[in-house]
């Protein structure tokens, strides 16, 4: 799809475009949204390539805004991303916290689903990053811009939708049994895959329907043929205060709901809804369940009338449209360029390996964020190219930036690694004292709001020669189109405890000193490239450098190192949240930047010391349990645990 020269156009991030999901249907109904109210809409991928058309990326400067749906869209580009809260926090903690929040704070601003849970996670975050928070937040629903369909009571089945993850596992899942006591009484209209990963799902049940189109709109109509929605939430959505689309969809199909005992339900429907209480045994659940439905099916005016306030309620609280139209009119997106200063210098040095539409895209969307800061400059060091059309792409998207061309030889690498550095070299020299930078290399896209929060803290702590541990993005050079990219973050823990961890340049800020021994020393680890370039730079600049440690990296594809130590254990969620509020520059201060900045040598066991003991054996369990040993090892061990023998 061609995007139009005006910012009329929102783009949606689609994590998984080959799997037809939840997410799916969402983002067709936001898209039937936007064309009601004149707005194109497009679906990329994480680093802003079209899901259609993955050799195309889009112009971050055509686009009103872009909407990430997920805890893992991490905000790979520069232009203004809202982030969705519609993930409960437990799901944080399932699939590693910091990582995930990390992810999260990567965007620009929030937009709430109505959960206080979900709402109170985003505001620690903006704290411990330093960032304001917008209150209240917008909001954005995943509710059902259409069809919308008057109440009616069909054919008096209960309908349910869902993948039945349990039979994948083997495992009876949180309303195995209940579904099972439907089934067999006959009340039940069950839709779904009927094989989904080599497994038929549903397999058993006599209630299979069959599977249902991931249009947007079908479903809908299929809850109104059933006439009775069963919405049931998973502990985690009940934790939180945050519904599944399934009760968007079935107030959409104008039907009698049934539903758990989720506070969000209650607080907006109170009576209008029917309630069971999952944590009673599924045969009480059953019970309850039956008799809601035969007074439904005995009292159909009383029951159309409750599903139309119930539906009244709906359009008037949780329409897309009106989300939409409030965003658009009073959302953050709209004063993105701002134009406050900082009192040091920011220079920002870009290094291309080839003129391809990836990096000018980059540069020009990072030179507009950079337009609007009165004392920042970049820097583009692009190789020389015989396409008179590159050209073109390179004046326009470098408008505003200081180009220094170097010629490329593809046959001598190192040659063209050290005419890289030598300008590299020239730049930093003449930059002013105290002065900060950042070096980007190709294959990296630092992500804005990150860079901007990590300068203003290095600029307020004088006494400090660079700020580490900023979120940025690794992208393969020669295939950025296919997706790939790590997202590195400098904690304490990869930092201590894995020297091969994925190392980022440009989520550094560096401040310009005379010597400048201690910037480099945070560069131990430089992977593929950079080590060489970063290698002759140590020459180039003198005397008292150390050696350079590289990690083992091949051809530019990075590994990530996923740090998921006592994540379900209560002491490290308390402990996490505590650091939302503090934030990593505390714990990097006391603990990490002294071994980095002074080149000490870090005994691993001075992280555990820090711990309580009970906390320390909590955190050695961990580590015990996430490595393969053989059994006549682990056994023995186990066996002296029991018995507190260890």
């Amino acid at each position: 799809m061609s995007l139009t020269g005006i910012k009329k156009t929102v783009a949606v991030v689609d994590y998984w475009p080959a799997i037809e999901n939840a997410e799916t249907e969402c983002i067709l109904r936001i898209k039937s949204a936007l064309q009601e109210l004149g707005y194109e809409s497009v679906s990329i991928n994480r680093h802003g390539f079209l899901v259609d058309d993955a050799l195309t990326h889009v112009d971050e400067l055509k686009v009103e805004f872009v909407l990430a749906l997920h805890f893992d869209s991490a905000k790979a580009w520069s232009a203004f991303t809202y982030y969705a809260l519609w993930n409960p926090l437990d799901f944080y903690f399932q699939w590693s916290y910091r990582e995930k929040s990390e992810n999260a704070l990567s965007n620009d601003a929030f937009l709430s689903c109505g959960s206080l849970v979900a709402d109170d996670h985003a505001r620690r975050l903006l704290k411990g990053s330093g960032r304001a928070a917008t209150a209240p937040f917008l909001t954005l629903f995943h509710a059902v811009h259409e069809p919308v369909i008057p109440p009616a009571l069909g054919r008096g089945k209960l309908f349910y939708c869902g993948i039945n993850w349990e039979a994948l596992s083997g495992r009876g899942g949180r309303h195995h049994e209940l579904m099972k006591l439907l089934d067999q009484r006959g009340m039940l209209d069950i839709y779904g895959p009927e094989v989904f990963q080599n497994v038929r799902v549903w397999d058993g049940y006599t209630s299979y329907q069959g599977s249902i189109p991931f249009d947007g709109k079908t479903l809908i109509n299929r809850v109104a043929q059933s006439g009775i929605g069963l919405v049931l939430s998973s502990e985690a959505h009940i934790k939180s205060g945050l519904m599944s689309s399934r009760l968007f969809e079935c107030l959409s199909a104008g039907v009698p709901i049934i539903c758990d005992q989720n506070g969000f339900a209650r607080d907006n429907f109170g009576d209008l809804l029917f309630y069971v209480d999952t944590t009673e045994p599924a045969a009480t659940v059953a019970r309850k369940v039956e008799e809601h439905v035969n007074w439904i099916r005995a009292n159909p005016e009383l029951t159309i009338e409750r599903a139309t306030r119930a539906q009244e309620i709906y359009r008037q609280r949780f329409s897309l449209i009106e989300n939409f139209k409030r965003i658009f009119e009073a959302g953050p997106h709209i004063e993105n360029i701002t134009t406050d200063v900082i009192g040091s210098a920011l220079s920002t040095i870009f290094i291309a390996d080839e003129c391809n539409p990836a990096f000018t895209s980059k540069i020009r969307s990072y030179a507009m964020h950079m337009a609007g800061k009165q004392n920042s400059k970049c820097y583009a060091l692009i190789p020389e190219t015989s396409s008179a059309a590159r050209e073109d792409d390179i004046r326009q998207a470098c408008a505003g930036v200081e180009v220094i061309r170097f010629k490329r030889d593809t046959k001598d690498y190192i040659s063209t690694a050290e005419k890289i550095v030598g300008k590299i070299v020239t730049i930093l020299r003449a930059l002013p004292e105290n002065e900060i930078f950042q070096i980007v290399p190709a294959w990296e896209r630092p992500v804005w709001p990150t860079i901007e929060s990590m300068w203003k803290k290095l600029d307020a702590a004088t006494e400090m020669s660079y700020v580490s541990g900023g979120f940025t993005v690794l992208e393969n050079t020669g295939k950025p189109h296919e997706g790939r990219a790590t997202f590195t973050r400098g904690t304490l823990l990869t930092s201590m405890m894995d020297a091969n961890a994925p190392f980022s340049c440009s989520s550094t800020l560096y401040r310009r000193t005379d010597s400048m021994s201690d910037v480099f020393d945070t560069f131990p680890y430089a992977p593929h490239f950079w080590q060489r370039l970063m290698s002759i730079a140590y020459q180039r600049f003198g005397k008292g450098f150390g050696e350079v440690h590289v990690a083992a990296v091949d051809d530019h594809e990075y590994y990530v190192f996923h740090h998921r130590i006592s994540n379900h254990d209560q002491l490290m969620r308390e402990s996490e949240i505590l650091r939302d509020v503090l934030g990593f520059d505390y714990v990097d201060k006391h603990l990490r930047a002294p071994a980095v900045v002074q080149s000490q040598p870090v005994e691993p066991m001075a992280f555990v010391r820090q711990f309580d003991p009970a906390a320390a054996r909590a955190l050695l369990v961990k580590l015990y349990d996430s490595v393969k040993k053989p059994k006549f090892i682990s056994a023995p061990i186990q066996w002296l645990w029991k018995k507190k023998a260890i």
